[in-house]
């Protein structure tokens, strides 16, 4: 009854969509219309990964009351590099790159999109216990430069500091290894005694205070944490923030103070802007190509322009209609569902192919296109509804998922096929029809609907049906082993362009000093905890290399240090006293002499001089030694020197506090971490946040083992870790159970649907068999040459189930029409038709494989892999099958 019905209905469609054009014409444009208009003031771009998830899952929940917790989570990272040498750099070079990062936080700070800007702070006394809590390299270097200071704990004035480096002038040039560095301090020491003598602000002594960068462990890059302003405009959102730190920087490099200074941005903000800003470009490159090569497919096999140019507008008309049911369906449009265009331009070119192969064939049976249409479309109709809505179902099956970003593209993509369905059984033969004389468009083909497809040249397969099985049997046998072989890689970074900045970046990064942005993140209410939990996560050294944030105040090791620093001490510390003027004269005069002896005599020019760093450095001191003793000689040297005095009096006294401070044992606490350590680390109701840094060793912590040993041993601590490791971690395993879940519902939908049509078992198996062939097939290719499994390509296989099952039901469709055509299933225009939708559709999937971004390059190979083998499959083992099953009656008619 209900194939009377559907039959009927379907007549009765292709009489009225050319009866009544003018009015199908003028709905579909208003459609249109309405469809852009609702694009383009409700669609919107979802940015945030997070809410590719379900945001009510435990875990993914935590992490968006952690965003709103701490305000700055998604700042982004500017890292400077000072150079691979950077540990040897003369003070200038070393100081260049400080500068460029003073430079790079004002420029930033003016910038409309960027909120505000962390470069470092300002060091108090106070400040000077983060040091027993340093990681080893950076307390190395922060207790040679602190322990410098010793000599001016025992020095009660300038004339006894220069008094002891007088002294200590021979024993130091006779060690030329550390003679320059030594040197290099005292010129830098005398320079800043001359500049105070004018500016009684200026500092003399390094340890006494200034601006101090924010860095990494190793001390070779510098870095900013950079707050963006959220760009609903922008693709990403971060998009405009990133691309004018990047602008900003490129400007700053090209000035000869700063030539050759590197510097990038990277964390997981702009790691995710890269991705989405190129996947937006990738998509918009290859829905181009697409279409592009599918419409000049269309010209070739159509022979002419007005075939391909009704189907093209219809497919935009159809795709226009699309964005519309997106944004009343969704309402935005996210890093995997941007793509959904590009799935469109294959597969919904697909009916109006199926639909003009019949009409080749059938054109000549009637008069007018009302009545050619009606037959066509009682003829392949049930195969064409019953295809796009199997195929819309494997889509809407992801709906059921908690994969939240698959779920939308899959709701979006079946209505998008539906749609497209509908576009092309209506609006496309209502645009044919505009040409009076559409015969003329439309190729005759010989032989009518009986005709042998491919000209006979496939009938072998008609005539040895059991040899083809065999071997069918027989390769996709061989490929099983090789399928079982097929590997899934977690790895993100992987899916990025090679070369992409914020990736490169976030690998030096790594390479340098174990840094990772896939950290794990615990927030605790109290130091107390904060202590016992960075205790208890050190003490899983082979999975978790470091704790930042708050747990960087609890290294280990810290008591030992402040011992042994408080046992460094002088055991008494003079009073600061002013000295005399005259002293200092005679003490530089003497300094000069010694200089000019060790130099071998006349500075300008000696035979005897020592190697040429080491000149120049004696060159230098020299210099300033001889501009501070004019001062000093001059008739205002008691003023120069009082106020050079205050400034001393100031820095050692700054210097004696923070020796104290180091010394001190009281328990450390949150006033001892500068401000924008605090304002990346403490929440605004005073909640602290641990970093939890992955080890270093044996490669990425997004491999899979890594990651799930790193999340086990911050749950064995803390239950409640989240954090950017957590979220791949617990995406990856939402991934793997939705692609279960989503293919065993796309198959059961499927049969179910097929068993609805066609009332028989036997019948929907066999249509299922060319993309079970297909599924095979593709795994057995992905094994042997390496291919493997990553988040972008797992996600849409359910989609191949939908995609590929259509060939096979319209075979058997067509089977069940004429069980007498050769070859069975594929005679009446059904293996032409069959050939030209997959090759739309493998173009379409397949021009993703020249987009940069490696995911959606991988998915459209993975794709158009699977489904070449299903239209083999379809040309050879299931029409040898379908000739086994006819009956010998049917054979013979």
């Amino acid at each position: 009854m209900h194939e009377r019905l559907r039959d009927e209905f379907l007549g009765w469609l292709g009489r009225a969509v050319i009866a009544r054009r003018s009015v199908v014409l003028i709905a579909a444009a208003v459609l249109l219309a309405l469809s852009v208009a609702l694009a383009a003031t409700r669609l919107e771009m979802q940015t945030d990964r997070s809410f590719l998830v379900d945001p009510d899952l435990r875990w993914n929940a935590a992490y968006l009351a952690y965003k709103d917790e701490f305000p700055r989570w998604g700042d982004v990272l500017v890292a400077i590099d000072r150079g691979e040498r950077w540990s040897g750099l003369t003070p200038p070079e070393f100081e260049r790159a400080a500068m460029f990062a003073q430079s790079l936080a004002r420029l930033l700070e003016q910038e409309p999109a960027i909120e505000s800007v962390l470069s470092g702070y300002e060091f108090q006394p106070q400040h000077a216990r983060l040091m027993l809590s340093l990681p080893d390299g950076a307390y190395e270097r922060a207790l040679a430069e602190f322990g410098s200071s010793r000599v001016v704990l025992e020095s009660a004035s300038m004339v006894d500091l220069l008094g002891r480096t007088l002294r200590g002038l021979s024993s130091s040039i006779a060690a030329p290894e550390s003679a320059t560095g030594s040197l290099d301090d005292l010129a830098r020491l005398l320079r800043a005694i001359d500049e105070s003598m004018s500016d009684p602000s200026r500092r003399i002594l390094d340890g006494a205070g200034g601006w101090r960068p924010l860095e990494s462990e190793s001390g070779r890059y510098l870095f900013l944490s950079v707050a963006l302003q959220r760009s609903e405009k922008s693709v990403s959102g971060l998009a405009d923030g990133v691309a004018a730190i990047r602008r900003i920087i490129a400007e700053m490099q090209s000035k000869r103070l700063f030539h050759g200074i590197e510097a990038g941005v990277t964390g997981i903000g702009a790691i995710e802007n890269d991705e989405t800003t190129q996947s937006i470009a990738d998509s918009t490159f290859t829905s181009i190509l697409a279409f592009g090569l599918i419409s000049l497919l269309m010209v070739v096999v159509y022979r002419g322009v007005v075939v391909p140019l009704c189907a093209a507008i219809t497919l935009l008309i159809s795709i226009g209609w699309s964005f519309g049911w997106a944004a009343l369906a969704v309402g935005h449009l996210q890093v995997l569902s941007v793509v959904f265009t590009v799935i469109l331009l294959g597969l919904g070119i697909d009916f109006a192919i199926h639909v003009t192969a019949r009409l080749e064939l059938a054109r000549d049976e009637h008069e007018g296109l009302g009545d050619v249409l009606r037959r066509v479309y009682r003829a392949i109709g049930p195969g064409l509804i019953t295809g796009a809505v199997t195929t819309a179902a494997s889509f809407a099956v992801m709906m059921l998922t908690d994969f939240r970003g698959v779920a939308e593209m899959g709701l979006i993509a079946a209505g998008g096929i539906l749609l497209c369905l509908i576009a092309m059984l209506c609006v496309y033969p209502a645009l044919l029809s505009l040409r009076g004389e559409w015969r003329k468009s439309v190729r005759h083909r010989r032989g009518g609907e009986d005709a042998h497809f491919a000209h006979g040249r496939l009938d072998v397969v008609d005539r040895r049906p059991r040899t083809i099985i065999a071997l069918s049997g027989l390769l996709l046998a061989a490929g099983v082993p090789a399928a079982l072989r097929t590997r899934y890689d977690p790895n993100l970074l992987n899916l990025h362009p090679p070369g992409v900045e914020s990736v490169v970046w976030e690998k030096r990064l790594m390479d340098d000093s174990r840094r990772s942005a896939w950290i794990g993140l615990s927030i605790v209410d109290s130091l107390d905890e904060a202590e016992r939990f960075t205790a208890a996560f050190l003490e899983r050294p082979e999975q978790i290399a470091g704790v930042e944030g708050i747990g960087a105040l609890f290294h280990p090791q810290r008591e030992a240090r402040r011992a042994a620093l408080a046992e460094s001490l002088p055991r008494e510390i003079p009073p600061s006293e002013d000295g005399q003027a005259a002293e200092a004269l005679d003490l530089l005069r003497q300094l000069r002499a010694g200089i000019e002896a060790a130099a071998g005599g006349d500075l300008g020019s000696s035979p005897d001089a020592p190697d040429e760093p080491l000149r120049e450095a004696l060159v230098q001191v020299a210099a300033a030694c001889e501009h501070l003793a004019q001062r000093l000689d001059s008739s205002e040297s008691a003023s120069l020197w009082s106020s050079a005095s205050a400034a001393w009096r100031r820095d050692r006294a700054a210097i004696i506090e923070a020796w104290t401070a180091l010394a001190d044992p009281r328990p450390t606490a949150i006033e001892d971490l500068p401000e924008p350590l605090r304002t990346l680390n403490v929440s605004p109701d005073g909640r602290l946040l641990l970093r939890i840094q992955p080890a270093g060793e044996g490669g990425s912590v997004l491999d899979r083992d890594r990651l799930r040993a790193f999340v086990a041993a911050m749950r064995a601590v803390d239950a409640d870790v989240l954090g950017p490791a957590i979220q791949i971690y617990e995406s990856t395993s939402l991934i793997a159970r939705a692609y279960t879940i989503a293919t065993s519902l796309a198959v059961a939908a499927i049969l179910l649907i097929l068993l609805f049509d066609f009332r028989s078992l036997s019948d929907s198996l066999l249509a299922l068999l060319p993309v079970t062939a297909g599924f095979i097939g593709l795994f057995a290719v992905m094994g042997l040459t390496g291919l493997p499994l990553n988040f972008a390509n797992i996600i849409v296989m359910p989609f191949i189930f939908g995609i590929g099952v259509d060939a096979g039901v319209h075979i058997v469709h067509r089977w069940r029409e004429d069980p007498t055509g050769v070859p069975r299933g594929l005679s009446g225009g059904t293996g032409r038709g069959i050939l030209l939708t997959t090759l739309t559709t493998v173009i379409g999937f397949g021009s993703m494989a020249l987009a940069q971004h490696r995911g959606i390059r991988g998915l459209g190979i993975t794709m158009a892999i699977g489904l070449t083998i299903t239209l083999i499959v379809c040309y050879t083992m299931l029409p040898a099958i379908l000739r086994l099953r006819t009956a010998p009656d049917d054979m013979h008619r």
